[in-house]
């Protein structure tokens, strides 16, 4: 009993000090669902980098769904995800976002070739860069929002002083055909049995 109480009150504290939704939130631009995964009132100090909020955000379900650190390929899902979670640009540091400069990639080049989408979509016509971004360096191949809702290019190893947090990206499931023909030939069946009953 003494250990279920210490391991509640631990998970309680963790608990404390981070600011996460309550629930993703829908755009029904895409269907997708998004939420804002605060580093909690520690993040000048220690937070995880982009590689581990990656990572944290690919464990992340909701509805069954797996998570990803959000894309955004179009002004109106920045302006739905700004809108809905304004803790993610407010300020100079805002929250992890999916994109990365791939060094290995042919086009990579400093300051704006290489950048990728982490679910591997195109790096679209869609950029926010905010001015003198990104800015390039050796460690800066980092998506994160900055102020007003723009991009920021930024350290992808840095553990301290770098994002208050990140967003997650739970994408719609679409049914495949094979389970819409089933269901189909199913709600069929049913008439059937209705009208015989009939």
């Amino acid at each position: 009993m003494k250990k279920v109480f210490v391991v509640m009150a631990t998970i309680a504290l963790l608990c404390m000090d981070m600011n996460v939704q309550a629930a993703p939130v829908q755009w029904s631009g895409n269907g997708h669902w998004y939420d804002a995964i605060s580093f909690g009132s520690n993040w000048r100090t220690q937070h995880p980098n982009w590689i581990q909020s990656k990572s944290m955000a690919e464990s992340s379900y909701y509805q069954g769904i797996q998570g990803h650190l959000a894309t955004i390929t179009s002004q109106e899902e920045n302006d739905f995800i700004t809108s809905a979670f304004p803790e993610s640009w407010q300020g100079e540091y805002g929250y992890f976002l999916g994109g990365y400069q791939d060094m290995a990639d042919a086009y990579y080049s400093e300051n704006a070739g290489g950048w990728k989408w982490v679910t591997g979509e195109p790096w679209s016509e869609f950029v926010n860069w905010r001015s003198g971004e990104p800015c390039g360096g050796s460690s800066d191949n980092a998506l994160a929002f900055h102020l007003n809702g723009q991009w920021n290019d930024v350290d992808h190893t840095r553990t301290s002083d770098t994002a208050r947090g990140y967003v997650v990206e739970y994408e719609a499931v679409v049914p495949e055909p094979s389970s819409i023909i089933a269901l189909l030939g199913g709600m069929i069946s049913l008439l059937g049995i209705r009208r015989r009953r009939a």
